[in-house]
């Protein structure tokens, strides 16, 4: 005879089958059966631990939100040495994205979040909204600040994108390179690939957002060049 989880335990089992199945097929066209299929347990159990499929997308949320959060960290401005140098504070959270998107190692519970993202962009949204709008909290103000010491020392030029949009079109950069990386076979036909792929996405992202070039090589890490 099987043993039985303990209940805190069997909580954890749900969450964790559940955020598979949300991943595969979004909140919409996700069943409560899949989920107690891919739990092995049944459907009357799984409603003693959340009584609809609602309260248990928003188990799923919370116990992801954490974990993205790494992710999200590595969009956070740092100042090399304690200086304002704002090239040096973009170049850096650039470099620390893309080398997260890139060439991180990505465990079972961050590809299963990553693609929970996804299917939320492809479904209601509500995911996406939440971890979208968390990390413009977290990183917003820092990075406002970087852009406008680079464009006050020079190496920032051109038209003034806010902070918001600036942050959105680099994740959105990242993302999408994330996401051709989960696979076994990338499906991106990059002409580069690890350290290097990661210097040419900086190069773009920091172009795009008014860098010079020679500002970004002058505050490229040094040992990843």
């Amino acid at each position: 005879m099987r043993k039985r989880l303990p209940f805190a335990d069997r909580t954890r089992s749900i969450i964790s089958a559940a955020a598979t199945i949300f991943a595969a097929h979004g909140f919409e066209r996700a069943t409560t059966k899949q989920i107690a299929e891919a739990a092995k347990i049944s459907p009357a159990l799984l409603y003693e631990h959340f009584p609809s499929k609602e309260a248990l997308y928003r188990a799923v949320l919370r116990s992801l939100i954490k974990d993205q959060d790494r992710l999200v960290a590595t969009l956070a401005v740092r100042r090399p040495g304690g200086t304002a140098d704002g090239a040096a504070e973009l170049v850096m959270m650039l470099y620390s994205y893309f080398s997260a998107c890139i060439m991180a190692n990505t465990n079972e519970l961050d590809v299963t979040a990553h693609r929970l993202l996804l299917a939320s962009l492809a479904g209601d949204g509500t995911y996406a909204r939440l971890l979208y709008r968390r990390a413009l909290r977290k990183n917003v103000n820092a990075l406002s600040t970087a852009l406008d010491n680079a464009r006050a020392n020079g190496d920032l030029t051109g038209e003034t994108l806010a902070a918001a949009t600036s942050a959105s079109f680099i994740e959105h950069v990242g993302s999408m390179m994330l996401s051709t990386h989960l696979l076994e076979k990338p499906v991106a036909p990059y002409a580069d690939a690890g350290a290097e792929l990661v210097r040419k996405a900086v190069f773009f992202c920091g172009r795009g957002l008014g860098l010079s070039d020679a500002a970004i090589a002058r505050t490229y890490p040094a040992d990843c060049a």
